[in-house]
């Protein structure tokens, strides 16, 4: 965790949590947001400012940014991650100290990783990854950038994921396997054989119950 001030960019429940899981470790100044969705002065006690006042008052040399957008666009999440590195702003991780992250595991910018969750040797992260409590992501798997795994999600040993895909509770990839971009694997749902792109997987096994709009791509009610 940085020991400079932190600010964070969203004020949904993401946002909320990563406040909370922050909090007491590093200097939090206020939470970030883009005017047409700033509903209020603060949140959870805390200041929040819109983003043209931000970039204006805000030097990227002197503080941190923590993107929290949650997964109802997973493009969504991806641009304001890049909005935010474009403004030059250092996007830090967020490890909770009851997490465990192997040594040597490479992590991206702009990753959290919750209570419980468990990061084995050999495994590399790229930016703004979402590793939820309690999920676990085995010895050498490899992940692009903008996934999500919500709790309890299993990735097995040697893993391959690609770009802003969700895994939702419970769901197991076994071992080896190779997983494209921009997908959805639903709760406890078994994946056991390499899937590509823009796919809907569900069940136990998983089966492909549909295609991803590849207009659009992943969003999450």
């Amino acid at each position: 965790m940085t020991a400079r001030p932190l600010y964070i960019y969203g004020a949904g429940e993401l946002a909320s949590l990563a406040f909370r899981y922050a909090s007491g470790v590093s200097d939090f100044k206020a939470f970030v947001v883009d005017p047409e969705f700033r509903s209020s002065s603060s949140l959870l006690e805390q200041p929040v400012i819109d983003w043209t006042r931000f970039i204006q008052e805000v030097d990227p040399a002197d503080a941190d940014l923590f993107v929290a957008i949650g997964y109802r666009s997973f493009r969504a999440r991806r641009s304001a991650f890049e909005r935010a590195c474009e403004a030059g702003f250092r996007c830090t991780n967020i490890v909770h100290d009851r997490s465990f992250v192997a040594d040597g595991v490479t992590l991206g910018s702009n990753t959290i990783v919750m209570p419980g969750a468990v990061i084995e040797p050999g495994t590399r992260l790229g930016d703004n990854n979402v590793v939820w409590s309690n999920a676990t992501v085995c010895h050498d798997c490899r992940l692009g950038s903008h996934n999500f795994l919500a709790a309890n999600a299993t990735l097995g040993g040697g893993v391959s994921v690609g770009d802003q895909n969700f895994f939702g509770f419970s769901s197991v990839v076994i071992q080896g396997r190779s997983v494209g971009s921009e997908n959805i694997v639903g709760a406890m749902a078994l994946l056991l054989e390499d899937v590509r792109d823009f796919g809907r997987y569900l069940g136990v096994p998983a089966r492909n119950a549909g295609q991803i709009d590849p207009s659009r791509g992943v969003e999450i009610e």
